[in-house]
Formats: C-alpha cells, structure tokens, sequence
C-alpha cells in the first residue's frame, strides 16, 4: 500500500537519528581523537566576533550594548553569583557547572526549555573522556521522553553548555589585544608547558566531538554551544564549514549577555535552531511498508531467511526510528508532483566528522510506491556540477555499470505545505562560516588567515542498491565485479570524456542481477569525477580521493609529478590497490594475525618512514621481519599473469632450474610488455576470465577490524562517505606512464595514524584540502609481489639472497621477488626489496595555491612506490 503525506513545515524535524552499526560513537572520545579534532580546527575556526554582533545576526536580538569592564546593572546582574571568581584557580569543574545549572533552572532564563545535567557515572566530570557535556538543554516536549530513556542524550539536545577549563587563563582562545599577536590560538596553546598544552587540546577536542555526535544523532544544518573557562564563556554556532567563536565574557560581571543569548535562543523556530525542517517522524503505517520493503530486498540480494535476514535488516532498520526525508526535484516549482518523500532510519554510514560534506548513505522506501532506493544526503561543494546531472548525462551516453538515478535536488530551508514556489539559493540549506572569513573581527589561526569552502545540502536517490565489497564471496565475485567497474571507467573516458578520481573500497558495490552467477560490480560516487582534456589529464588540479587507494603521482607533491593532474591510468591504478587490499581481508592466504596487520599497516598506512634514508627503510624491514606470502586462490595468478603482461617476461637467471618456465608451469611468454593502458587492461581482464576457474564461495574472514568490521576508531578528513552496506550513490607534468612500466604506489595522504576504520572520511585526501606535502612525513615500506614456480601458491620465485641484494640499490631487479610479508620472528626470513623515495616538507609560512574551486591546506602526505618494470612490486627511486 503506497501512502501519500504533505511535505514539511517550520515545525518539522527528527531527533535521535539511529547511526551506522559499524560506527561506534564512543571512539569519538578516545584520546587520539580529542587531540585530532584539535589540530584539524585550526582550519575553520572563524572569530574572535564581538559578542553583540553575533547576538544580533544569529539570535535575533537587536538592543544589545557593547561589553564593557564595568558590572552590569542589568535585572538578570545577580543570576550567576553563585559560580566563583575563578580567578586564581584551584576549582574542580563540578563548583562551576553546578552553581550554573541550578540558576539557569531557578530563573527559568530559556523558556519552552530545559536544562539538565546527563548522567554518565563512569567518568568523573572534572576528567577528560566523558562522552556528554556538563549541561544540554532540552525542548519542553522532550523532556518527558528523555527521562528513563537509555538513549544517548545528544540526539535530542538544542543546545550545551560545557565548562572546557576551570581556570580564565586556560582558554583555549586568544582575544585580540594590542599587547597580543593576531592570532587566535598560538599566543594560549603555543606558549605554555606540554603537559598543560596537551590538556588544552584535549578539552577543545572534546568540546569538538560532542558537537560532531550531534550532527550525526541529528538532522542539523547548524547547532550552538557555550564553552566556559572558569567564570567566562564564549558563544559558539556550528555547521559543516566550521565554526564562529565570540569573544569571551564574564558571566559574573555580565550575565545579561548569557541571558540574552538564551531568552533569544527560546524565541527561534526550529528551523532558526538548526533543525533541519525537510526530515520528521514516519507514521506507524510507513514503519511497516518500510520494513517489510528493506526486508524483501535485502531476502533478493544476499538470497537469506531467519536469524540472518533479521541481522541483514537491522544494518537498515531500528525499530521506532523510521523518518521521512524530502526531496525537491532540482530546478523545479515545489509542489507535490516535484517533492518525494522517502522513509529512512538506519544509515550504511553515518558523519564522524564535524566539517566537510558530512555524509549518510540510507537505504530508502519511496512512500509513494514503496521501491526501494539509495538516498545519499550529503553537503556538497559549490563549484562542481550537481553528482546526479553527472550520472544523468553518463546513463544518457550508455556508461556500463554505474547507478541508475530516479531523482536528486538541493535542499531548501523549508518545503511549502499547501502552495507551488521557486527557490531563491539563499533559501537553500547551506553553510555561514565560509561568510565571516573576511570580516574585520577575524584574527590568524597559527600564522594563517582563515579560509573555509562554501558547503550545500544537497540529496540523490538511485535505483542500484547494493552491498560492498565487505561483503564479497570470493576470488570470481572479486575479480567479475573489479572488471565490471574496469568497463565503467573505460565507458566514462571513452562516451564523456570523464574520469572517477576516487576509486576506493567503499565506491564499489554488488548487486545480484538475474543471469549472472556473481554479484555486478557498479562504480558509485561520481560527485568528485571531472572531465579530461585532449591529453587525458583532468580539467582540474585539485586532488580528491582516497589516499590506501591513490596514485603515486598523485601523491607526488614536491617531486617529479608535483604538477600531474589525474588521469585514467592513476584511477586504473587504485582500482590495483582495492582487489589487494580485498584480498588480504578476505580471500584465503596463509598470515598469521600480527603478519596481516603489519602487511595492512605497511601497504597502506604505515607512517614516518625516512624513504629518502635507505638504512631507515632497511631497518624497518628488519623490525617488521619478512617472510614469504602464500595466495591460496586464484588472485595470485591473476596479479602475476598482470605483472607479466605490462613488463614483459622476466629474463632467466642462471642456477635456476625453473628459469624458462613461466609460473603456470608452460614456456616462458616472449611477447614484449603491454602499455598502461584501459584498453589493454580490459582486453587483459576479460581473456584471464574467459580462461580461468575462479574461486566462487572461497571467503576468509580474516582476524582483522578491517574485515569484521570490529574497528571503533575513527581518523580525520572528510569527503566522502563509504559505507559498510553501500548503495549505488553516490601542473607542469601531463604525461601517462610509458609503455614499459607503470609506477605503482602505496602511501598515506593524511592523518591519524591510529585510524582503523576502512570507510570512514578520515581515509580521503579531502575535497577541499588538496593535500600538500611534509618533509617530515615519510613514506612507508613496501610489499613486493612475486612469481610462483607451482601450483602450490606459494609467492616465492628468487631467493632472499637476491632480495638482500636488491635492498641496497634502488633499480629494480629482474624476475619476481616474494610477496614480502611482515614475520613475527626477530629476523626476517627474507628481506623485502626496498628502495628510497623521498618526500619534502613544506614551509607553512610559504604561499600554497587553493585546488580549483576550493581552498588549500597544508597536509602531511607519505608514499611508496610499487614497480611493475622489474616484474615487481617495489619500491623504487
């Protein structure tokens, strides 16, 4: 039964919003974290703006008088007495919440509002570590609710108040002053003990993250916050661009400017709040037609019954928390023919992050016809085509394998009811910090003017919904779909002259399709894709992507390929590195747990190896050890037959018995190397399918958070949302590899090292932040990949005599090496081939230019090479 409902009004909102099962809100307390979401600040905190002006313009309130020194004589000048002078410290963070909260409940200073005080016994307040600030306030109609309810309290909060630090002097901040220098953070972080520092860091950090849980447990466009330093506070409104920051107040000796900020605050619609008006409640009847549709589609796609399709369905549906989630048609009147309502509840990926694109990926229910869809709401960049007029145009043109789209639009402030309008784009849900970056008010963040990207709400529904690659069968399922995406790319260049740019474990997605055995694999996410000019290269400079997965030259900032612009031939290169990285997370192999993790660590996420220091790169290998990898499955032919046919066959060694035979065990291939190119890739692909068995239900779920999804870390940078359960959603040098050789890499763009989580944002060099390099950010070692003499898949071939050879010399040796892997033991069995590669540190005082068309920032970046040249994958000078 289809149900019909009007669109949204002013009142409309969700709260509580159910997050990802494999998204675990807790890590974003973890003390990495806190420290993290410190640094990563400094670029989008925008203030110190002069209290009043921020009253004025956010909160609507109009009479209100410059701050002076002198106490007020204002009615409210006695509510906050009862917090002390913390002047000379010594204060625990319970004598100042506590005295504040009873005034803020006895004077009723916000009315329709309450204000509590979340119980968490575990963690003393005075600690860093809670997961809850010291005091949330609260719709009347909610509190009801709240009490007795187990649910995680932010996702029902309006607003918080947190007392950061106990004392004046440790605020975070630095107000302007002629005796100080214009910098809003350095004069207060930069000049104090480390230990102290740290704790400094560590509070805003925290202050951060209970922010962050806010935007993913709700629909929000923007949010407020009170920071308070012993007997001042500062006023603070969020959203996904960045954060303003007030000048700080005494609370004591001006209460009328907090009382100002909350009586304003209780007199704004929910939409003035922040509410995101266009997402409410579903009625009791849609949480049934939702149900009942996410089940039978995930019963067609993984084919269960029972226990396991209830698991299956709960990844989509928590019971209670169903929404429904408007769409405007793009360039269209809304009206009840161009607005479709979807329902959703749990999402495949939810925001961990506060700034960027803040991504939920939903399985939907259009509540007009009950199809199911995947609806991507995201916060887009201005500047680049809309992603659904991109797919639009591609399934115009005939691209294979890329998602269907049913509809998409930017999201107004509020949906009419009961008449037709056009949408101005100012009312059109977008972001305000970007708009105060230049303002007079606005001082230097660590040496450096604030400059933050202009972000639009803005929502796509396909009709290709699917699960991941987390989810893939096995070798034929792995390889089939990686082919299927091979073609996608090839369609995009070849009929639009359009490449991917970010081609990552959570871009790609099966979908059982009738008439095949295995899953299709559909190439999702084209929001960052951008045209090719004549020679291939991209139209634009930026680097978007997925840093496990990018390209040598792409992260090659300050070297040879500092000026490369992205081509097909670096997005043929990632889609390298995702069938590997699937492979050592589920395809059978024979590491121990430590080995899996120290190859994962090495290959894709290792930090702070000198590669511009050979006896630094030669050490690692002997603490890391290294030992043979055995490939029990079909991969390890297909990565050799690949290896041999883009560098040519390997010339023999003498002493060797096996030397003129290849490793399938026939004469050795004469035909000279391929070209890095699409077309002989895909002719490649699609002969080594047509003659090979391939293993179809071989899945090894290996002891690693990567593959069992147990990680509850959470890293630093946004774009794009992957998701466990994803859906069809979303310079000088020009020049391609030559026809011999093709350089492969594996190296980090980003931080935290202590990420665990494979899809989250913290695994993309961000959108907005082209990432630039850091001589103290050093590339890792490296995995070698070899040949086998047997069908036993053992990946060994030369002996570690000439693997010890090679370590001291970057040029690439001859016929296969192993596939290296980290031992356990003390002394590695077989030493890895390693070369050095450099990697240069920028000034952060130099000028950077902004990627087109958003703005820049200092990154740290690491690399390492894989060489195919020498029939291996090494590193390589």
């Amino acid at each position: 039964m289809a149900i019909e409902h009007p669109t949204s009004s002013p009142c409309y909102c969700a709260y509580d919003v159910p997050v990802a099962v494999d998204q675990n809100m807790e890590s974003l307390y973890k003390q990495e974290a806190l420290l993290h979401n410190a640094k990563d600040s400094h670029r989008f905190i925008v203030g110190p703006m002069p209290v009043p002006e921020f009253l004025r313009r956010f909160l609507k309130v109009q009479d209100v008088v410059q701050v002076s020194k002198e106490r007020t004589t204002h009615p409210s000048s006695g509510n906050f007495f009862g917090v002390p002078d913390t002047t000379d410290g010594g204060f625990r963070t319970a004598r100042i919440y506590e005295p504040l909260l009873k005034a803020l409940k006895d004077n009723n200073l916000c009315p329709g509002f309450g204000f509590r005080q979340p119980s968490e016994p575990a963690v003393p307040k005075h600690e860093l570590g809670r997961t809850e600030p010291h005091i949330c306030c609260y719709a009347a109609e909610q509190l009801a609710t709240l009490e007795g309810n187990p649910s995680p309290k932010l996702g029902y909060a309006e607003l918080f108040i947190d007392v950061s630090y106990t004392q004046p002097n440790l605020d975070y901040f630095c107000d302007q002053s002629p005796l100080s220098p214009p910098d809003f953070v350095s004069t207060i972080t930069d000049n104090c003990a480390p230990g102290i520092k740290d704790k400094l860091d560590k509070a805003w950090g925290q202050h951060i993250s209970y922010v962050t849980e806010v935007f993913a447990r709700q629909h929000r466009v923007f949010f407020f916050t009170v920071a308070i330093s012993g007997h001042f506070a500062r006023l603070l409104r969020w959203d996904r661009a960045g954060c303003i920051v007030t000048q700080r107040f005494d609370i004591r000796t001006h209460p009328e400017l907090l009382v100002d900020f909350l009586k304003g605050f209780s007199k704004l619609s929910k939409t003035e709040r922040g509410h995101d008006a266009t997402v409410g409640a579903a009625t009791s009847d849609e949480e049934a037609v939702f149900r009942d549709a996410i089940a039978q589609h995930v019963k067609a796609q993984l084919g269960v019954e029972g226990a396991e399709l209830e698991k299956a369905v709960a990844e989509h549906y928590l019971p209670g928390r169903v929404s429904a989630m408007h769409v405007l048609q793009q360039g269209t009147v809304a009206c009840p023919d161009t607005v479709r309502r979807y329902l959703v509840s749990r999402p495949v990926i939810s925001p961990l992050f506060l700034d960027g694109r803040g991504t939920r990926g939903f399985w939907a229910v259009d509540a007009s016809t009950n199809q199911v869809a995947f609806l991507k709401d995201t916060w887009r960049f201005t500047g680049y085509p809309l992603e659904g007029d991109i797919l639009e145009e591609m399934n115009a043109k005939g691209v294979r394998n890329i998602p269907s789209l049913l509809y998409h639009g930017e999201v107004p402030d509020v949906l009419p009811v009961d008449r037709k309008r056009r949408f101005e784009f100012n009312e059109i849900q977008s972001t305000e910090t970007d708009e105060y970056c230049h303002d007079s008010f606005v001082c230097f963040l660590k040496g450096k003017a604030v400059s933050v990207a202009k972000l639009v709400h803005y929502r796509v529904v396909l009709g290709t919904v699917g699960y991941s690659l987390k989810r893939l069968r096995g070798t034929e399922e792995l390889l089939h779909a990686t082919f299927d995406v091979l073609q996608a790319m090839a369609d995009a260049r070849n009929k639009d002259s359009r490449i991917h740019r970010d081609l990552s474990m959570g871009n790609i997605i099966l979908v059982a399709e009738e008439g095949r055995s295995s899953r299709r694999g559909y190439l999702i996410d084209w929001d960052v894709s951008c045209e090719v000019d004549d020679t291939g290269a991209s139209i634009h400079r930026d680097r978007p992507g997925t840093w496990e997965y990018m390209s040598l030259a792409m992260m090659d900032h300050d070297g040879v390929d500092k000026d490369h612009r992205q081509t097909l031939e670096d997005d043929m290169e990632s889609l390298l590195y995702v069938i590997i990285h699937c492979g050592l997370l589920w395809l059978p192999h024979n590491l121990t747990d430590a080995q899996l993790d120290a190859t994962i660590d090495m290959f894709f996420t290792s930090r702070n190896v000198s590669l511009s220091d050979t006896e630094a790169v030669r050490q690692e290998a002997k603490e890391r050890g290294i030992q043979p990898m055995e490939i029990d499955c079909g991969l390890q032919d297909w990565l050799f037959d690949l290896l041999d046919h883009f560098s040519g066959p390997e010339p023999p060694e003498s002493g060797d018995a096996d030397d003129d035979v290849d490793h399938a065990g026939g004469e050795a291939d004469e035909r000279p190397a391929q070209e890095w190119k699409i077309e002989n890739l895909e002719k490649f692909w699609e002969e080594f399918l047509q003659t090979h068995t391939l293993g179809r239900d071989d899945r090894v779920v290996h002891n690693h958070p990567r593959a069992t999804g147990t990680s509850s870390a959470v890293g630093g940078a946004e774009p794009s949302s992957k998701a466990e359960t994803a859906a069809a959603a979303p310079t000088a040098s020009e020049s391609t590899p030559s026809a011999s050789s093709v350089a492969k890499g594996k190296r980090r763009a980003e931080e935290p090292a202590w990420t665990g989580d494979l899809d989250t944002p913290t695994k993309r060099a961000r959108l907005e932040e082209a990432a630039v390099p850091s001589s103290s950010a050093k590339g890792p070692a490296s995995v070698a990949a070899g040949s086998s003499s047997s069908s036993s898949h053992v990946v060994s071939g030369k002996s570690a005599a000439s693997s010890r050879k090679d370590i001291t010399s970057p040029v690439p040796s001859v016929g296969h090496s192993s596939i290296l892997v980290p031992s356990t033991s003390e002394s590695p069995s077989s030493s890895a081939v390693l070369g050095k590669r450099g990697a240069g540190e920028r000034d952060p005082s130099e000028s950077e230019s902004a990627p087109e068309p958003g703005p820049s920032t200092v990154r740290e970046q690491k690399r390492f090479r894989l060489d195919i040249s020498g029939s291996e994958v090494k590193l390589q000078e």
